[in-house]
């Protein structure tokens, strides 16, 4: 692969790819990949009810985290004005009125990213209480769907899951007051596990295993700053769930069978910065005249 399709995978991929940042869509512009294409490799991985319902409830998720650590951005630079949080709020704005999305998509899709970011500081005094409400509400809804089927696979990540959550809610109050990590050497240690996020095998462990670093992080630092980088991992791991419950491969690993590089990544650039809208769209009714992906 390229210097220019690497570099952008890594600003991608590392900084939690759902998450939207300032430089999303500079990278768009970069790799130009149309609205429809990126809707239609969308579309032939999410059209069952069961899977896109679930996808937007981690749409959720990852957008309140992510205006959440947005706002930790602007408070760690100390700056007059909150350059984090404006910056990616025009630029995804921007993205989302360009698109060939539908309208009442967009509508929704600007409103929903308002309502994160005036949710921020919520998720910020609650953070641990918002990851797990949303959580809960993913695994019922699931169990709405009678379509789903819950594989062994599915089963054993569902109880690490669970008893991730418990061992942190238990453990939060008795370990935290002991423990204080030198923070730069954490940062450094988070940023080289993000790095291992770049599509390939072992996609759900690395997920998990990130998912938990960022968690672990938390309580032993005591800055949530962690945690609402982590809930990004946790709405990838639940999309991942979503996707092996109804049978349907994730869009991002199917990706990695177009052998172009340049195609590759700009499939993928749009994949990860019109997410919100592709969601929406699909949960309008809309479909494709071609239901077949780029891959195929």
């Amino acid at each position: 692969m390229g210097f220019l399709p690497s570099l952008t995978r890594v600003f991608l991929f590392v900084p939690t790819l759902f998450y939207f940042y300032p430089w999303k869509p500079l990278l768009l512009l970069l790799h130009s990949c149309d609205y429809s294409k990126a809707f239609t490799n969308f579309y032939v991985q999410h059209n069952d009810s069961a899977n896109i319902t679930l996808h937007f409830i981690c749409l959720i998720l990852q957008m309140l985290g992510n205006f959440a650590l947005l706002k930790h951005f602007d408070n760690f630079t100390e700056l007059a004005f909150p350059y984090w949080s404006v910056l990616s709020i025009q630029g995804w704005i921007t993205v989302i009125i360009t698109s060939e999305a539908l309208a009442t998509s967009k509508f929704l899709a600007m409103l929903g990213v308002y309502i994160s970011w005036a949710l921020a500081g919520y998720v910020n005094t609650w953070p641990t209480e918002t990851e797990l409400n949303l959580v809960c509400a993913f695994f019922a809804v699931m169990f709405l769907f009678t379509s789903v089927r819950i594989t062994p696979k599915a089963s054993v990540y569902a109880i690490i899951l669970a008893s991730l959550y418990i061992a942190f809610i238990i453990a939060s109050p008795i370990v935290q007051p002991f423990l204080t990590l030198q923070e730069t050497g954490l940062y450094l240690f988070l940023v080289i596990s993000a790095a291992s996020q770049l599509p390939g095998s072992l996609w759900w462990p690395r997920t998990l295993s990130l998912m938990t670093l960022c968690h672990l992080a938390t309580l032993a630092s005591g800055h949530s700053v962690f945690l609402m980088w982590g809930i990004g991992f946790t709405g990838q791991m639940l999309q991942g769930f979503s996707h092996e419950v109804t049978e349907q491969t994730s869009t991002i690993q199917k990706l990695e069978g177009i052998k172009t590089d340049d195609d590759r990544i700009a499939y993928e650039c749009a994949h990860v910065t019109y997410f919100p809208c592709l969601v929406l769209d699909v949960i309008l009714g809309r479909a494709p005249q071609v239901k077949k992906g780029a891959w195929e």
